[in-house]
């Protein structure tokens, strides 16, 4: 990761440019995100943990492990939000309608959620969409895990999924709008 940012600003310098790896450049255009998918996987039986009989919305075939998971990824994600946006340009993404989640809410399929269930079966996954291309992967990945797994073991239930314009949905708990709110 820092090796490749490294390599390409030392490509550019030689092209007389530069580079920015900033996640939202130019206000009048939509930011660059860097969205993490994970799903879990059962070494012994090479299964992902995921997979289940339950269904939750318009998701169908999830295990209680899955929403577990979610619920603590999505409760620990105002705690994690140095991680997830760790510079004050960070936060010019966090925009109604610009692409960047605005609210902590889960949906299927629903590219307005910050946690976006995605695939079926083995390929089923959460894809957090949260993050800006700014994000230190390490540290994103490190404790989004933590979150997930620590709702494994702390059995916490995810808010109910919304399928409706999350932007426009009220009632949502919100995503910090500032690095000060963020460490606040």
């Amino acid at each position: 990761h820092i090796t490749y940012k490294q390599c390409l600003k030392e490509v550019a310098d030689l092209n007389g440019i530069s580079v920015t790896f900033m996640c939202k450049p130019f206000t009048d255009s939509t930011g660059s995100g860097c969205h993490i998918h994970l799903s879990l996987w059962d070494k012994k039986t090479d299964k992902n943990v995921f997979v289940g009989d339950l269904s939750k919305g318009r998701l169908k075939g999830c295990s209680q492990e899955f929403l577990w998971f979610l619920g603590g990824w999505i409760d620990k994600t105002p705690e994690l939000f140095p991680f997830f946006a760790p510079t004050i340009n960070s936060y010019k993404r966090f925009v109604s309608a610009s692409w960047a989640p605005t609210k902590l809410a889960w949906s299927f399929d629903n590219r307005t959620a910050g946690f976006r269930i995605v695939g079926s079966g083995n390929s089923l996954r959460i894809e957090m969409r949260i993050c800006g291309s700014d994000v230190n992967p390490y540290l994103a990945f490190a404790g989004s895990l933590a979150a997930g797994l620590d709702g494994i073991k702390n059995q916490i239930n995810p808010p109910n999924p919304t399928d409706d314009d999350i932007y426009t949905t009220e009632n949502l708990k919100t995503v910090p709008v500032s690095l000060e709110q963020a460490i606040a």
